[in-house]
C-alpha cells in the first residue's frame, strides 16, 4: 500500500533544513517532504526535538526581564 503522505522522491534531508522547518522557512511542498523524512528518521527528529528545546528556551531567555532572571532559566 503506498503511504499518501511520502514525498514524491526521497529526499538527503540535511541539518540546515531541520533547521528551516522548525524555523517555518521552507516552502510549504518542501516542508511537507521534509517533514516526512523528518518524522520517520529517529536520528533527524531527535536532533529537530532538541533544536525544538534549544529555541523555546532561547525565545523564553529574550523575554526574560533581567539578567538574573535569564540566569535562573538556565540553572534553577
Amino acid at each position: 500500500m503506498k503511504d499518501n503522505n511520502a514525498p514524491a522522491f526521497p529526499l538527503p534531508v540535511t541539518a540546515t533544513e531541520v533547521e528551516a522547518l522548525l524555523d517555518g522557512q521552507l516552502a510549504p511542498e518542501t516542508e511537507k517532504s521534509v517533514w516526512f523524512v523528518v518524522r520517520n528518521d529517529p536520528c533527524l527528529y531527535s536532533r529537530y526535538k532538541k533544536l525544538e528545546a534549544q529555541k523555546s528556551l532561547l525565545a523564553a531567555w529574550w523575554q526574560a526581564e533581567s539578567p538574573d532572571s535569564r540566569f535562573d532559566l538556565l540553572f534553577n
